[in-house]
This record gives C-alpha cells, structure tokens and sequence, in this order.
C-alpha cells in the first residue's frame, strides 16, 4: 500500500503524538507510567513509551491521509492493516512489550475519522469525530466477538466478553466515543476553565475517564471486582474535586501509591485520556484541507 502524505494528515499525525506524549508525561497517573515512575509495571519505563510513540506516528499519520481519501465503508479494513504492522514496529522497539496497543487502535480511528470529516469540507468537531468513529467502526463487536464460541483459545478481551458482556474499545468506538464525549472533554473543559497547567488538565481527565471506563486491561488481569474499587476511588476523587481541589489531590496521590503496590495499571483508561487531549486538539487546531503534497 503506498499513499502521498497530504499537510492535512501530517498535521492530524502531529496531534496525535503530541496527545500520547501528554498523556505519559502526566502525574501523579494512578499506577500508570510518568516521568517519574513506573507505575503498577515492571517490564516498562517512561523511555519506553517514547519510543513507543515515535514509532506509531507515521502509521497514525497514514491512517487520517486513508480517512481523508477513502470510502467510510472501507476505511477499517484499511486502516486495520496498517495497524498490524504497526504494532509489529512497537513491539520492536519496545522488546515485546506492549506499550500502546489500545492506543494505537484508538488514535488510528480517530485519525482517520478526522480525515474522512476534513474529506467532506466540514470543520472538525467532537461531535462529528464521535459520529465518523462510529460510522467507521459500524458492526465491529459483532465481526470480532460473534464466533467466539467456536474458538478454543480465547484472549482476556474476548473472556471478558463472554463472561461479563464487556465490549471494553471496540464497544467504545463503536458507540461513537461516550466515554470521552461524556467524561473526558467535560472534564478537559472543566480544569481549563480553572487554569490549570496541561499535566494537571490531563490528570484531571483521567480520573474522571476512570469513574466510567470499561477498563478492560483491569477487569483482565483482576477482576471485575478491581475495576469497581478503581471506578469507586476515581469518583470519590471527582466528588472531592479531582486536580481542582487539595482535597481531591490527595485522594489521587493515595490512588497512586495504592495502584503501583497492587499492580493496578488502568492502562485502557489512560487510552481515553489521550484520545479525550486528541479530539479536543482537532476541534480547536483549525486544520485545514490542504492538496499540496509533503512528501
């Protein structure tokens, strides 16, 4: 597959990295990698995931030039290959480990849902990234999880399914990005009103994504018991004032200290925070539709 890389998609591609880096680069992040900290994990650092990210920008780049060119019944299919490979490229560089999976899912659909909206002549706004997303993703859970009974190896994620009915991202992109739209922008909204800095703004998104994510990275490797300590604890935190408040500062410095103890990564969470930085971004960054070629 060989794609001309449009201005259009190399700005898209630079918010993208900009939203994955601002989203490790905040603390305290509750059992999550930072600067300062490996969080609830023994396999990765903050390096990790900058090299991490290095690496998934040209895909996540290729993948809003695919929105901004192709037919939305096609643009899955597509940009699930150029995933792939993707992540063939991240466990590279990162020694097998995962760092950004989920992430790369997420912002290659967002990507190129911001393509395909820029490709209609309309500005980018949450609103239309959440319906494009949902468009794209049309019919997801039931391609992957509908002949799950047939398998004899099942991953967490398709368990989980079984067990419990959670859909955890597919079922997010495929309703068109709730989470985010309910939780995440409210919030980015919310601590940019009160003036706080861009690693407070990203903490603060966090928590309020954690109350309600389907964070299937915990659910998968506790219980769905852990997801409901972790949901319970983000919303004492919100009810106390998230990063807006001492109070609620404490409350995440203790959730911080708890998670990395017990192991607790809510690694599927710290994906919407990041795609909650990546919608916003798009909306405000007056992208335009440019047919000049970079490269």
């Amino acid at each position: 597959m060989v794609y001309e890389i449009s201005e259009t998609a190399m700005q898209i591609g630079e918010l993208a990295l900009r939203s994955m880096l601002y989203e490790v680069a905040s603390h305290p992040s509750p059992g999550l990698v930072s600067p300062f900290s490996s969080g609830g994990h023994k396999d990765m650092d903050f390096f990790t995931f900058l090299r991490s990210s290095s690496a998934l920008v040209f895909p996540v780049t290729l993948c809003a030039e695919i929105g901004l060119r192709e037919d939305p019944g096609l643009i899955f299919w597509k940009i699930r290959e150029i995933g792939i490979k993707a992540e063939e490229r991240m466990f590279e560089v990162t020694s097998g480990v995962n760092t950004q999976k989920g992430l790369l899912f997420l912002e290659s659909i967002i990507s190129s849902a911001a393509g395909h909206v820029l490709s209609r002549g309309k500005d980018v706004t949450p609103n239309d990234i959440s319906r494009a997303v949902s468009i794209i993703c049309s019919g997801l859970t039931k391609n992957d999880f509908g002949k799950l009974k047939f398998k004899n190896v099942l991953t967490r994620g398709e368990k989980l399914y079984l067990e419990h009915g959670m859909k955890g991202i597919r079922g997010e992109v495929e309703a068109g990005l709730p989470t985010v739209m309910k939780y995440g922008l409210p919030a980015l909204h919310e601590a940019m009103s009160a003036g706080l800095n861009d690693n407070d703004i990203m903490v603060h998104v966090l928590i309020s994504i954690m109350r309600a994510a389907e964070d299937t990275n915990i659910a998968g490797k506790f219980s769905v018991d852990v997801l409901n300590e972790v949901k319970s604890a983000a919303r004492e935190a919100m009810n106390k004032g998230g990063m807006l408040t001492e109070e609620g500062r404490e409350i995440i410095w203790r959730m911080d200290s708890e998670f990395k103890e017990r192991g607790i990564s809510p690694g599927g969470s710290a994906d919407l925070a990041a795609a909650t930085l990546f919608v916003h971004l798009l909306s405000t960054c007056d992208i335009k539709l440019e047919s000049r070629k970079c490269f």
